[in-house]
């Protein structure tokens, strides 16, 4: 398993599985998954995702994520996007 930090900004924070104050730690299967099979296993609607960001760095949805990754995601309604 791997452990990964989630951080949702503005519309996509919910509070509970993920926030935009703090990131929130998800436990996943390591094997071959993908920011985009992360994001989908933890129920963000891909379409409400304009920009992700992989440890801090701009990253598309079939980018591999390990153990320790943070992942940042941006709806397209924050200003100046």
């Amino acid at each position: 398993m791997a452990s990964l930090n989630l951080k949702c900004f503005t519309t996509l924070a919910d509070g509970k599985l993920w926030d935009h104050a703090r990131a929130v730690l998800h436990q996943i299967p390591e094997e071959n998954t993908t920011v985009e099979n992360f994001v989908d296993r933890v129920g963000i609607p891909l379409e409400r995702v304009k920009v992700i960001l992989l440890n801090g760095r701009v990253a598309d949805w079939d980018r591999p994520v390990h153990d320790g990754d943070s992942v940042s995601l941006v709806p397209p309604d924050v200003g100046g996007m």
